[in-house]
C-alpha cells in the first residue's frame, strides 16, 4: 500500500497496526512491551515513530516462525474452513488473524503469533511507506498517480466512509 490510509481501507478485515519506536540496532519497541526484531528501511533510525502493519492472512496462531507477538484469543470467528482469531495483545489492543481449519487453541488461550516478515509495512510517522528507495519510488510514481485519480473518481458516499474509518482506526490507536 502506498501509506496508511490506503492500508487501512483495502481488504476486509483491514491490515493490523501497531505504533512501534525503532530501537539500536533495528528492533522495534512496541506498546505492551513486546519488542520485535524486522528488517527495517535504511532510512529508520533510532528513536523514530513508525507504524507497523500486518495483514490477517499474513499472520498465523501459535506460529514459531517469523518475528512473533505474544496474547490471549478472545474470540474466533468462523466461517466454514477458514475463520478470525480476534486476539489480545499485553497492550490491550485487538488484532485479527486469519485461521485456517483447527487453529489449536480456543478463546481465553494464551497464543503466540508469528507474522510473515515477507508482508510486514512499515509506515513513517506522516503515514507514508517508509521506504528509502528512491529507484523503487519513482517506478511506483505512475500506479500511485493512477491510484490517486481512482480514489478521486470514487463516489462521494463511499469516499466519506473510508475517511471515517480511515479516522476512527487512527483515534483508536492514539487512545490504546
Amino acid at each position: 500500500p502506498a501509506n496508511l490510509f490506503v492500508a487501512g481501507f483495502i481488504g476486509s478485515p483491514a491490515m493490523n497496526f501497531w505504533p512501534a519506536t525503532v530501537k539500536t540496532g533495528g528492533s522495534l519497541a512496541l506498546r505492551g512491551g513486546d519488542e520485535m526484531q524486522v528488517a527495517l528501511p535504511a532510512a529508520c533510525k533510532a528513536g523514530d515513530k513508525v507504524t507497523l502493519g500486518c495483514r490477517p492472512e499474513h499472520m498465523s496462531l501459535a506460529g514459531k516462525a517469523g518475528p512473533r507477538l505474544s496474547g490471549t484469543v478472545e474470540l474466533i470467528d468462523r466461517l466454514g474452513e477458514t475463520g478470525f482469531a480476534h486476539v489480545r495483545l499485553a497492550s490491550g489492543e485487538i488484532i485479527i488473524v486469519e485461521v485456517r481449519g483447527d487453529p489449536g487453541v480456543s478463546s481465553g488461550s494464551a497464543t503466540s503469533i508469528s507474522l510473515d516478515a515477507n508482508h510486514l509495512h512499515v509506515f513513517d510517522a506522516a503515514g507514508g511507506v517508509h521506504d528509502d528507495d528512491a529507484a523503487r519510488a519513482a517506478e511506483l510514481a505512475p500506479v500511485r498517480e493512477e491510484a490517486s485519480c481512482l480514489v478521486e473518481d470514487l463516489d462521494p458516499v463511499v469516499l466519506a466512509i473510508a475517511n471515517e474509518q480511515h479516522a476512527t482506526l487512527r483515534a483508536l490507536c492514539d487512545d490504546t
